[in-house]
């Protein structure tokens, strides 16, 4: 594999990361006649996707699929690998629907045992629907939206996912996520309360949860998507950037 097939392989396997966590979390694969199978949350994270591969389809019938998913859903649009992504994201705004926000999708390879622990911070795995309640409330704080704490109570002891929490003083203040899907581990909602912000707390969050992650799974690479604000901090970490995934909803 030479140099460009190993980067659009590292960036596919960072969407089937993040989507196939969509689809544990719950969801539903919505078809219409001559149009695009979409994939539907069925509650949180309120995701409406096309798989990378997938072909839109039938303008007439995608509109329709787009139509009846609009009101609660957010449609994301990869710019890497998604069969004509500008005329995807040409529907979407046609529906009325606009870009919320920009992603960015980053990977870091693993190639020799690494030690990122950072001790400002004790991090500890999250089991149980009162703590993962606890965890979710903590991830609202952080993010400005609310997680659903039944979701994450329903996938926190799968082998592949690892609930984690940061305790500063023996006090939760920082949440994250891991999902291992094959050689690739991805790191989801890594947030800090907004009480404890400007520590330092989202690096030695970060720091810890990487060290978890290469040391419980070996991954050949780590990967994520990251906000405007969380860019800079990932780019420091060593983390390089791959390709954009727009969010539209109403």
């Amino acid at each position: 594999m030479n140099e460009v097939e190993a980067m659009s392989a590292i960036a596919t396997a960072n969407i089937h990361n993040l989507t196939s966590l969509w689809r544990r979390m719950g969801s539903v694969l919505q078809t219409r006649a001559c149009g695009s199978p979409l994939n539907q949350s069925i509650g949180w994270p309120h995701r409406a996707w096309l798989e990378i591969d997938q072909p839109l389809g039938a303008t007439a019938r995608v509109r329709e699929q787009v139509e009846a998913l609009r009101p609660a859903a957010v449609f994301p649009v990869w710019e890497f690998h998604q069969e004509n992504p500008g005329r995807w994201q040409s529907l979407l705004v046609s529906e009325g629907l606009k870009l919320q926000s920009v992603l960015t999708a980053m990977f870091l390879p693993i190639t020799d045992p690494v030690l990122f622990q950072d001790n400002a911070l004790e991090v500890t795995a999250v089991s149980g629907s009162c703590a993962t309640q606890k965890w979710a409330r903590l991830c609202s704080r952080s993010f400005g939206y609310q997680v659903d704490s039944a979701v994450i109570d329903a996938i926190a002891s799968s082998p592949e996912v690892l609930v984690l929490q940061g305790l500063c003083d023996d006090v939760p203040v920082a949440s994250a996520l891991l999902y291992r899907t094959g050689s690739i581990v991805g790191i989801h909602q890594v947030g800090v309360d907004p009480d404890w912000r400007g520590r330092g707390l989202a690096r030695a969050m970060m720091k810890s949860v990487m060290d978890r992650a290469t040391t419980q799974w070996q991954p050949e690479a780590l990967v994520l998507q990251a906000s405007r604000e969380g860019l800079g901090l990932y780019r420091q970490l060593g983390f390089i950037e791959q390709f954009h995934i727009g969010l539209y909803s109403s």
